[in-house]
């Protein structure tokens, strides 16, 4: 079921992310990346899981829970604004949304910081979906 969820959520992210930025990259949990070669700005998305629990005796029955982090990556020196920018065009796409089976919630910041010559500005996303 975990890997249905992470599917779900990456999926529809992605076609929505690339239509909007094509020349940005993300970088996907365990996908390939070329970490030595590195462009002035990338996101990073990542889907963690941190509960599950019975939610009935029937169908559904099953609840898993977790966090969808988003992380925008910009050089230090090449400023914030447009790194800000992308993060709202991601809280606005990711916040209360509702795909197939996965629940969304609200948008909340992740802490920004400098990170060995990076940039760093974030948000993460509380999400749930039911097993039946």
């Amino acid at each position: 079921m975990k890997e249905s969820i992470q599917k779900e959520i990456v999926t529809w992210f992605d076609a929505s992310y690339r239509a909007q930025y094509p020349t940005v990259p993300v970088v996907y949990e365990n996908q390939p990346f070329d970490w030595n070669n590195l462009p002035d700005t990338f996101i990073e998305f990542e889907v963690r899981f941190y509960s599950g629990q019975q939610i009935n005796l029937g169908s559904p029955k099953t609840r898993h829970g977790g966090y969808i982090y988003v992380t925008v990556w910009t050089k230090e020196g090449k400023g914030t604004i447009a790194s800000k920018k992308m993060l709202d065009w991601v809280d606005d796409r990711l916040g209360y949304k509702t795909l197939a089976t996965v629940q969304i919630e609200a948008p909340e910041p992740d802490e920004g910081s400098p990170n060995k010559g990076w940039h760093l500005e974030g948000s993460k996303y509380r999400f749930y979906a039911d097993e039946a």
